[in-house]
């Protein structure tokens, strides 16, 4: 029943818009209007200069906002109830239009977006139903290929010059962090309720940690996302310096429960006061988590 419903909100929002004036369907839009995109979904012909952008993940979001843009609508997470703390500034006024699983077609539609950004890993169930709405790009997936990704949104949204100076930053943040830091091994652990999760080096923190030039612990130092570990297991998690990610209460409330218990206190980052509680910026997927993080790597490393 899923996907009759889906089709109906898709033809019904064609009419609409057909009726509004809005975008027609890509199928009837003449060849030489916009530009022709290749995406994990096929091709796609978007605007020259994309204004009402809907993203569909933060991977989306960062890069829309990065390259100058605020989106006239975006995800939650499912589980949150307020956008990241480093992203909300940025969100005045963008409207909520579901999680990156469970978009609200109705609202997407409301907005009229003349583009939809999005990723195939999250939201390839919903694409069929977007695509009337308004010309639609996925990436294949997210975190992983951060940095080519952001290099897809600034081609979907027309901005190369803003993409290069958006890296350009980076890069000298980077070579600024660089320079005062002496070698450490870098642990990074999200603490969930009952285990623990190891970010690795093909994570999006993994990448930053090595652009960085910071090494990490032999458990972590593999070409992998991430591994989950038990309380028994927490050996694994030790470094020079032990960052600990946290979201939402749960998460923290696990994190004080695992402060107190005898074999966190064996461990070397906190026998030396190196544990550093952190949010989810740490997760990513964009440039302005990134930045985050490097701030955060400035400020406790040195």
């Amino acid at each position: 029943m899923r996907w009759i419903a889906l089709a109906f909100v898709a033809l019904m929002a064609a009419l609409w818009l057909n009726a509004c004036g809005g975008p027609t369907p890509l199928s009837d839009q003449p060849p030489a209007a916009g530009r022709q995109i290749e995406h994990a979904m096929g091709t796609t012909q978007v605007p020259d200069s994309p204004q009402r952008v809907i993203t569909l993940d933060y991977s989306a979001l960062e890069g829309v906002l990065a390259l100058g843009l605020t989106p006239v609508g975006t995800v939650l997470n499912g589980g949150l109830t307020a956008q990241p703390p480093h992203l909300q500034p940025y969100l005045s006024g963008v409207e909520t239009i579901g999680s990156p699983t469970q978009p609200n077609l109705e609202k997407i539609l409301a907005l009229k977006p003349d583009l939809i950004l999005g990723s195939r890993a999250w939201a390839e169930g919903v694409y069929s139903a977007l695509t009337p709405i308004a010309p639609t790009v996925f990436t294949a997936d997210i975190n992983e290929n951060w940095k080519t990704d952001f290099q897809f949104y600034a081609e979907a949204l027309n901005r190369p010059e803003q993409a290069a100076a958006a890296m350009a930053a980076y890069q000298q943040r980077l070579d600024e962090i660089r320079q005062p830091l002496r070698p450490l091994t870098v642990s990074v652990v999200r603490v969930l309720p009952g285990s623990l999760r190891l970010y690795l080096k093909t994570s999006f923190i993994g990448q930053i940690i090595a652009d960085v030039g910071l090494s990490r612990p032999p458990a972590q130092d593999k070409a992998l996302y991430s591994q989950e570990i038990s309380q028994e297991q927490l050996a694994l998690a030790d470094g020079d310096v032990i960052f600990a990610m946290t979201i939402g209460s749960d998460e923290v409330d696990a994190l004080a429960e695992l402060m107190d218990t005898p074999l966190w206190q064996q461990l070397q980052a906190v026998r030396n006061d190196r544990l550093y509680p952190v949010g989810d910026h740490w997760l990513g997927p964009g440039l302005l988590s990134a930045q985050a993080v490097l701030d955060d790597l400035a400020e406790k490393l040195p």
